[in-house]
């Protein structure tokens, strides 16, 4: 898992190898209605709310989408390219 994101830096998605371009690494997500199940033994015990939680921004260097994730979900998909 990734221990920091870096504005400018390309990542590839470590399931699909897509190519992508961070454009904003400290932004948040205002949502107040937004929740995430928290989940023990696989039973969803409460509802977490996520508001004002961080993202990262980023765009496809295929098609040039720009795409939304939280911070922490994205330290696990993603790697750092260091090969380009």
């Amino acid at each position: 898992m990734l221990k920091d994101v870096r504005i400018t830096e390309i990542y590839r998605h470590i399931k699909t190898g897509g190519l992508y371009l961070v454009l904003c690494d400290d932004a948040k997500m205002q949502a107040k209605d937004w929740f995430r199940d928290i989940h023990k033994n696989d039973q969803i015990i409460y509802d977490e709310q996520v508001d004002m939680e961080p993202v990262v921004v980023y765009t496809s260097l295929k098609d040039h989408k720009v795409w939304v994730r939280p911070t922490e979900e994205f330290m696990e998909r993603f790697e750092v390219v260091t090969d380009a």
